[in-house]
């Protein structure tokens, strides 16, 4: 006849040694991170002058469809012959 027994209690798994490899691979991640956090900073960053060049684009634009405004009256007012 078939008895029922509980589950072994979980055991720990055999702690391993510290290989040189294992701090060689923390270190490397430790760069990559701050190389990640940099690389973020710098994005941030450019995002701003992104969105700072935009708004002067369009600011320049605006001053050159102005300037283009006047002076296609002016011609206007030329070829018409009425002057100012």
């Amino acid at each position: 006849m078939y008895t029922w027994s509980p589950p072994a209690p979980a055991s720990r798994p055999p702690r391993r040694r510290a290989s040189p490899h294992r701090a060689g691979i923390a270190a490397a991640l430790q760069s990559l991170a701050e190389q990640v956090s940099e690389l973020q900073a710098d994005n941030d960053r450019l995002r701003e002058d992104n969105d700072r060049l935009s708004a002067e684009a369009e600011r320049i634009q605006a001053l050159a469809r102005q300037i283009g405004g006047a002076i296609a009256r002016q011609a206007s007012q030329l070829l018409a012959g009425t002057g100012d």
